[in-house]
């Protein structure tokens, strides 16, 4: 049975601050309660014990001044009359003995003397006292309310003459003690308040290292990225913050290992993989070098034929480009490289890796249909690790159709995911171990045929992309369905760049900076900029001199090597970039527009650096750069090696031949001015 509903147990505060100080305040109020009643209580008493006191005092004065006067009047010492009421009537009417009313009472008990003339002047003799308090031996009080009675007996020389009574108010007394519990009404009030606001203090004090540590394990989201946790107390919180410190640090370890491990499997299957491709790929090499050797033999059989001589150099111009395409495809399969995300389109992928598999689907009489949407959007992503998903689940379609069949290949997208189909026609996955087809080293195939790692590869990077894999099986076929998150930046790459401007420095030929050459109306650093920061959130300037650049309102860095040339320009550029990946413009480009800032971004996905080749050569002023190539620059620089080409040949790089873009750059020129002289050419 629940005592509270569970709407309002669930606003029932449950944290450790709130908890304290709901504590600390019904505490407060109890002892503050308590306090306040004995308070009181005490003063009441103290208040009432005094008033007793003078009470008694003055009835035992006034007793004995009677009594003296009763003497005297017996005695015949006193004739005239009026004493004893005069001396009534003056305690009565003073206010500070609080005595309200006094009545004289003879031996008999009859009324002889009062306090009130109107009662005296009507009394009767039959007016006396109850017979209790006739003949009393000793003094006695009377409650009535908030007034007393005092009944003092009168003795002369063991002869009882009568009995005084006095009626005391402690009206008073009683208004006092209001006041006093008023006062201590408020006082107990702002007590509580005091209290509560110190509990708040104090609770929030106490509470702070734990919240602020509770935060902390809270935001741990990725380990390789979480910062170390710094112990700020001696106390039990500072050691529960050196203690999860330790905890993190040895999580940060395991979870290095196992990524370790996960790399290491990945490698292992993209491997087998290869193998798998090997003597396909050996096929789709030798047939172009056949083709070319044939051509040498024409060529050297009749050199003098200039024509056939043209047509044989096309055509081993066209087998060598086949064969560079293969071995770069095979390179970029293979390679080992941390997962990097960014924009990919799944249908380049699926082209490219179908590239690979082409003598395998030949030999085993596999047909690949294709379904693709165009337009598809960008999915977030690696290339690279993308492309060994979509091998290892064709080489298994594959392994499903071993009389041959064909395989579907569909893409699409909804609002918040890329998806891609792979459908085969093989005997489907029996229903005992579709439970099982993604652990790792399970396998149904023949000792020796596959390694039991592919689908469990798939899946854990599937994972990594914090996509989803499923499947749908039956007699009739098996169709893998993998949904990748849609790439949230797709139409702003300024979410995935940090770009840079080359001013340089002082030109030798003009005397002065070329960065402000007028170039049109507009010196030329203007112009990058502005081209520039419209496609980059985060655009800093790499200067020699960067006093002369702070009036552009943007971050200037000068050479963190100088005297390196542009190279040195690149790695200060990528070592002040807040993104993996750099765009490094020259500022004595003028022609460059965004377009080519676009085709670029389309393909950085896999290689260290991508820049295009013009009819002058490579440009690596144009170029996108990944921060992975910061310790290659060191080292050559080290070396005191400053060309910028031998640090091309030894990074992976994607180059752009602007004659196979056709229309897309036809209006980009890759011209650079270092003087006023060039401007006319």
């Amino acid at each position: 049975m629940r005592l509270f509903p569970d709407k309002i147990t669930a606003r029932i505060p449950r944290s450790l601050e709130a908890k304290f100080v709901g504590l600390a305040t019904i505490i407060i109020a109890g002892f503050s309660l308590l306090g306040n009643t004995w308070v009181v209580y005490l003063y009441q008493n103290q208040i009432l014990m005094n008033g007793d006191l003078r009470a008694a005092q003055l009835a035992q004065t006034t007793a004995s001044g009677i009594i003296n006067t009763l003497l005297y009047e017996e005695l015949g010492l006193i004739h005239e009359g009026g004493l004893i009421e005069n001396e009534m009537k003056d305690l009565v009417e003073k206010d500070n003995t609080h005595v309200k009313r006094m009545n004289l009472y003879d031996g008999t008990g009859h009324l002889h003397y009062t306090s009130e003339y109107s009662q005296f002047a009507n009394h009767s003799p039959g007016v006396r006292l109850t017979p209790p308090f006739t003949r009393l031996v000793r003094d006695t009080v009377i409650w009535k309310g908030r007034d007393y009675e005092y009944y003092l007996p009168l003795h002369i020389y063991g002869k009882q003459m009568g009995v005084l009574q006095i009626v005391f108010s402690r009206q008073q007394d009683f208004i006092r003690i209001a006041r006093f519990r008023h006062v201590m009404l408020w006082v107990s009030l702002v007590v509580f308040i005091t209290g509560v606001i110190l509990a708040f203090i104090i609770a929030r004090t106490l509470a702070r290292p734990i919240k602020d540590l509770a935060g902390q394990m809270a935001s741990v989201r990725d380990l390789s990225r979480a910062a170390p946790v710094r112990v700020t107390r001696g106390d039990e919180i500072g050691v529960l913050q050196k203690s999860f410190g330790q905890m993190l640090e040895r999580l940060k370890t395991l979870d290095h290992q196992r990524e370790k491990e996960q790399q290491a499997l990945i490698q292992t299957e993209k491997l087998a993989s290869v193998g798998t491709l090997v003597s396909g790929l050996a096929h789709e090499i030798n047939n172009p070098l056949a083709g070319i050797q044939n051509c040498l033999r024409r060529i050297e059989n009749h050199p003098e034929n200039i024509e056939q001589t043209r047509k044989y150099a096309q055509l081993m111009a066209s087998a060598l480009s086949r064969i560079d395409d293969i071995v770069t495809s095979l390179l970029n399969f293979t390679r080992k490289r941390d997962m990097s995300i960014l924009p990919v389109n799944l249908n380049q992928i699926l082209d490219a890796t179908l590239n690979l598999l082409e003598m395998q689907k030949t030999a085993a009489n596999i047909r690949f249909r294709k379904r693709l949407a165009d337009p598809l959007p960008q999915a977030s992503g690696d290339a690279q690790y993308l492309s060994q998903v979509v091998m290892n689940l064709l080489l298994n379609a594959m392994d499903e159709m071993p009389e041959g069949g064909e395989i579907t290949l569909e893409t699409g997208a909804d609002e918040s995911r890329v998806f891609m189909k792979i459908r085969d026609q093989g005997s489907g996955i029996p229903k005992p171990i579709q439970h099982k087809i993604f652990d790792p080293f399970f396998t149904t195939k023949p000792t020796g045929k596959g390694t039991g790692l592919g689908l469990s590869v798939v899946h854990s990077i599937v994972e990594q992309h914090q996509g989803t894999i499923d499947f749908d099986t039956g007699p009739d076929g098996t169709t893998f369905i993998v949904a990748l998150p849609r790439y949230p930046g797709e139409h702003s790459p300024a979410s995935l760049l940090s770009g840079a401007i080359l001013a340089g420095g002082k030109s030798s030929r003009m005397g002065t900076d070329k960065a402000w050459m007028d170039f049109r109306g507009k010196p030329l650093i203007q112009r990058a900029l502005s081209v520039l920061k419209d496609y980059v959130d985060d655009l800093m300037i790499i200067a020699n001199q960067t006093t002369a650049y702070e009036e552009l309102g943007y971050p200037v860095y000068p050479d963190t090597i100088p005297g390196c040339g542009p190279l040195g320009g690149i790695y200060t550029a990528l070592q002040k970039s807040r993104r993996e990946h750099c765009l490094v413009l020259a500022c004595d480009l003028p022609f460059v527009t965004q377009k080519a800032f676009a085709l670029l971004q389309e393909r950085m996905s896999a290689a260290d650096v991508v820049l295009f080749q013009s009819e002058s050569g490579l440009e690596p002023l144009c170029a996108i750069y990944h921060q992975q190539c910061l310790p290659v620059i060191e080292q050559q620089l080290q070396q005191g090696d400053y060309k910028i080409h031998n640090f091309l040949q030894r990074v992976q790089t994607t180059i752009i031949d602007l004659r196979e873009v056709g229309d897309k750059l036809s209006s980009i020129q890759f011209t650079n001015l270092n003087s006023p002289e060039d401007i006319p050419r």
